[in-house]
């Protein structure tokens, strides 16, 4: 889903998501899904870095933990989650 435009796509598929456009995407298949990520500026992919190197994730997270971490690569999360 980039901005209000939903599309699917199988294996193979390359998906542009530009910058201050609101963006998501969601694994539908029965299998386990790979996904590559190139991320411009490259500041953003740290959150994921920092994610990973610590363990982690939003759901063990309070709202302002969120939100600095967010801050703090560049991203925004608009909520409610689309998918």
């Amino acid at each position: 889903m980039s901005g209000d435009e939903v599309t699917f796509g199988g294996a193979g598929t390359f998906a542009f998501m530009p910058r201050g456009v609101p963006h998501a995407w969601k694994s539908t298949g029965a299998e386990t899904a790979r996904v590559l990520f190139l991320h411009t500026p490259a500041k953003v992919g740290g959150l994921l870095e920092e994610r990973h190197r610590t363990g982690r994730n939003f759901a063990s997270m309070n709202e302002c933990e969120v939100t600095e971490i967010c801050q703090r690569y560049g991203w925004e999360i608009v909520r409610p989650p689309p998918l």
